[in-house]
């Protein structure tokens, strides 16, 4: 997933709702979605058609998750709304409007129940079904950030592996780690903007942990021969230790890069570095 240029989100999201204590950023589909469930709900008082609201509600609820699929996970969107690319910012959003569904479905069954006869009461609480699919989809988007920045992170280190070390004309930090850094940062900026703390917590650690784990594996076994080598595989490292701290993650995972750093390089790098 491409990384956005800027942390604001895009035009459209720039409504927050808030349920639950909880905030979310809704698009133009999601206020749209809430405009027909009200008036789903409302119908759902007139005596001819309590069942058939109830079951309009619940295949709302599955064309919205559906179609979001759809547009999102299959892409589809690239197509109607004539995207280029789907970013990091767009998924962020589709999790966005999944979790908001999936938090207004229990306000949804009570509000179905004071309008439901009281024969039919007992019924609104098949609305709640959708709840466990919402979230599911929800987590498949965020796993898809996970692993989009993971394959970039394979990108790096399958390019470091035949990377001149030991040239006097290559910069320093090397630049696939360099590369990888800005992409990290990029991301982690644009999820800032969109998800809320905990998720990026989750997101962000599991990310952190994979570029950690690639790190230590690559640069344990790394062995440049000249000075210069020795130097720039150092400089590599403390310029991913720096970019893990950024991501506001456990230190412990730059802490380990760092260690490494101090292990094998000790006398390619200064304090300052």
């Amino acid at each position: 997933l491409p990384p956005d240029a800027d942390s604001s989100p895009p035009g459209g999201a720039r409504q927050q709702a808030h349920i639950g204590g909880q905030r979310f950023w809704v698009v133009n589909a999601v206020l749209i979605l809430l405009h027909i469930l009200a008036e789903y709900v409302q119908c759902a008082s007139i005596p001819v058609l309590p069942t058939d609201a109830l079951n309009a509600v619940c295949e709302l609820l599955r064309m919205f998750n559906t179609q979001t699929r759809s547009l999102v996970m299959g892409k589809g969107a690239m197509h109607t709304a004539g995207l280029a690319n789907l970013t990091s910012k767009h998924y962020a959003l589709a999790s966005q409007a999944l979790g908001f569904v999936a938090a207004l479905v229990p306000m949804l069954r009570i509000a179905l129940e004071q309008n439901l006869p009281i024969k039919h009461r007992d019924t609104a609480r098949k609305v709640e079904d959708v709840i466990p699919e919402l979230k599911e989809h929800q987590r498949e988007i965020l796993d898809r950030l996970v692993n989009s920045m993971k394959d970039r992170t394979d990108v790096c280190f399958r390019t470091l592996q035949s990377w001149p070390w030991d040239s006097d004309m290559v910069s320093y930090p090397s630049d696939p780690m360099r590369n990888l850094c800005k992409d990290l940062n990029s991301f982690h900026r644009s999820l800032s903007a969109v998800l809320p703390t905990d998720q990026l917590l989750v997101v962000s650690t599991r990310i952190a942990s994979v570029v950690a784990a690639r790190s230590l594996e690559f640069y344990s076994k790394l062995d440049p021969s000249s000075t210069n080598g020795k130097k720039r595989a150092s400089e590599d490292m403390a310029f991913a230790a720096a970019s893990l701290q950024q991501l506001g993650v456990s230190a412990d995972l730059a802490t380990s890069l760092v260690k490494l750093r101090q292990r094998r390089f000790p006398n390619s790098f200064t304090q300052t570095s």
